[in-house]
């Protein structure tokens, strides 16, 4: 594909463990973004506020959450790792909220094209 040398593309790809999300990564593997394009790897948690009625059921859920984000973190990793060599950066974003909504907003954020 060709794109102006001077073009500058931000893509926002929100990923999870599925066959999409590698689907996805292979794509653009693929198509030969800009040099200087941007790329922006998100993951969403779901949140856990709102479960918890007592002090130690707070703190149980903040731990899960704590862990459910480092995990999430080092997913993101391995899938950066999965695109090694690729001339544009990579960011990554973990959001706690509604899937749709955190993705949106992250894609604003970013300044991700439509």
């Amino acid at each position: 594909m060709f794109y102006p040398e001077t073009a500058i593309m931000r893509i926002l790809i929100a990923t999870e463990a599925s066959s999409t999300t590698r689907s996805a990564i292979e794509l653009l593997q693929r198509i030969g973004l800009p040099e200087h394009s941007q790329v922006t790897l998100l993951t969403v948690l779901q949140p856990l506020r709102g479960l918890a009625h007592t002090d130690d059921e707070r703190d149980a859920l903040r731990e899960i959450a704590q862990s459910a984000q480092a995990e999430a973190e080092q997913e993101l990793e391995k899938v950066i790792d999965r695109i090694a060599g690729r001339p544009w950066p990579v960011e990554t974003a973990v959001r706690e909220g509604d899937a749709a909504q955190e993705s949106i907003a992250a894609a604003e954020a970013s300044g991700a094209d439509r």
